[in-house]
């Protein structure tokens, strides 16, 4: 199992169009942390597995995370809006609850 975090300033929708794009990438979902920060920014943790089973591969990694970029920045453009998109394998974490 995989941790997706993801940063991005919050909008309408947003939670909707990552979880499509997490479908479309062929990801499964088993948990998800959702929040907001008092600056509106969106903090999300989905737990996933690969269902092409090509995690944790470099080039794997490199397609969801710039996948999801571009969806959560669509509706603001490129400019002016910051976003990270990391994949980390929960088996190495060193604390799990």
């Amino acid at each position: 199992m995989y941790i997706l975090q993801v940063e991005v300033e919050d909008r309408v929708g947003l939670l909707h169009d990552v979880t499509q794009e997490l479908w479309a990438s062929e990801l499964t979902v088993h948990r998800a942390h959702i929040s907001t920060s008092p600056a509106d920014t969106a903090v999300d943790l989905f737990y996933v597995t690969d269902e092409r089973n090509e995690l944790p591969a470099e080039s794997r990694v490199a397609e969801i995370s710039r996948n999801v970029q571009r969806t959560a920045v669509r509706q603001f453009g490129e400019s002016g809006t910051s976003i990270a998109a990391s994949i980390t394998n929960f088996n190495e974490m060193p604390y799990k609850s």
